[in-house]
């Protein structure tokens, strides 16, 4: 019996149930299979990729002793004897010259980032000392070492710093360039087929005939894949005939994985289900979240299917709780838990036995969700900062700590 099949025997037994997001969760992850396929790209256009191998230091940061600030090289020991506390100024050190020897009896003065010259151990700010002539008199308070960043104290030769599995943002841009790398390996990005069904949906500028409605969730959906980074191959919308589903889910099934929203409640007369079980298998799985009961997993031939809850909220959460994670392990990313911070509630509600991800702000520290929480209103997402997560079979009360994740940890 294969994977797939398992899963589906657990997920009829599931049907009879509501699902939990653990539960469906480790299912759905189960199936996801990291690519393997890998391309060198340069630096400057890794952002948002994954790292397919790791990155290790290829020599020490810093490369060599060097100045925290502006100022002054000294010897300290010169100063011990010198009632006056000043020295004359030998030489000049911007940052870049060569390594060189400080002159014995003398400062140098020496700008951020400068290599210390040999003979010194302690520089000096500039702002606190004075100059009298050639002279520089320094304060009586001096800490031998201070303002001086050693070569290896942030990362010494050979340190892993990056691992396979990471995914770059602009910081670890940065470390890499740091390290002079001018390419680096990564995964490729995956494809995801996209596509709408129902003789219901208007195209945007188009005038709404009675009874018809915008296709808004298959820019939900573009919108959150090209946020992650992946390539979307939108086939628009698709009339409500078994053929031409048929059809448009073999074109898909040419992509990485398929997503399309709707037609998976029991009951439903689209023909998305159907045709997906006539061209490989599906299985409708009821969870016990809200919004987002209805879901559907399975494969078009070897592509993995989501078919997600109609109703534009319905689908941004499930997308965020499920897609979004399967999606994450096959580009090869490790953590896929999205951050996460403990609030106290801002309000009081009574249990339910689904866990109910409501959409919420903070307002004076605590996280208040809104009124209107329907699973059609799109609006309960553009005017909130993210989702708090009310625990099913829980009541909850004002003070109590709950899991409050920012929309811009999914998009991270």
């Amino acid at each position: 019996m294969s994977k797939l099949e398992k899963t589906m025997d657990i997920c009829e037994e599931s049907a009879r149930k509501l699902l939990r997001v653990e539960e469906a969760l480790a299912l759905f992850l189960s199936h996801a299979e990291p690519i393997t396929s890998q391309e060198s790209i340069a630096t400057q256009q890794a952002l948002g990729r994954v790292l397919a191998e790791s990155i290790d230091a290829p020599f020490d940061v810093p490369t060599i002793d060097n100045s925290a600030m502006d100022g002054y090289a000294i010897c300290l020991n010169e100063l011990e004897n010198n009632a006056a506390q000043r020295l004359r100024v030998s030489q000049l050190i911007p940052a870049g010259a060569a390594l060189c020897a400080l002159q014995p009896g003398s400062c140098a003065r020496i700008f951020t980032g400068a290599a210390v010259p040999t003979g010194s151990d302690t520089v000096i700010p500039q702002e606190a000392c004075e100059i009298d002539g050639g002279w520089i008199i320094f304060p009586r308070q001096i800490e031998k070492g201070a303002n001086i960043r050693r070569q290896g104290e942030e990362v010494s030769k050979g340190d892993r710093l990056l691992s396979k599995g990471e995914k770059i943002r602009a910081q670890e841009l940065g470390l890499i360039a740091t390290l002079g790398i001018a390419k680096v390996t990564v995964t490729r990005r995956l494809k995801v087929a996209i596509f709408s069904t129902g003789d219901e949906l208007t195209p945007l500028g188009k005038p709404l005939a009675s009874g018809h409605i915008y296709d808004s969730n298959r820019y939900i959906l573009r919108a959150l894949l090209e946020n992650q980074g992946y390539d979307v191959v939108d086939l628009g919308v698709i009339p409500d005939q078994l053929q031409a589903t048929c059809d448009t889910l073999c074109e898909a099934a040419k992509s990485d994985l398929i997503i399309t929203s709707g037609g998976v409640s029991v009951g439903d007369e689209d023909h998305v289900k159907t045709a997906v079980a006539q061209l490989g298998k599906i299985e409708s799985w009821r969870m016990a979240i809200k919004p987002g009961k209805p879901l559907a997993f399975g494969h078009v031939n070897d592509t993995p299917f989501f078919g997600l809850p109609g109703n534009p909220v319905a689908t941004f959460i499930t997308f965020c709780l499920f897609a979004r994670p399967y999606l994450q392990k096959m580009q090869g990313v490790q953590n896929t838990t999205p951050l996460s911070i403990p609030l106290p509630a801002g309000f009081n509600r009574k249990p339910s036995k689904r866990r109910e991800y409501l959409r919420a702000n903070i307002e004076n520290g605590k996280v208040v969700p809104l009124k209107q929480q329907g699973s059609a209103m799109l609006t309960s997402l553009t005017q909130s900062e993210g989702l708090v997560v009310v625990p099913e079979e829980q009541t909850i009360e004002e003070g109590m700590l709950l899991e409050f994740i920012p929309y811009s940890a999914y998009f991270s």
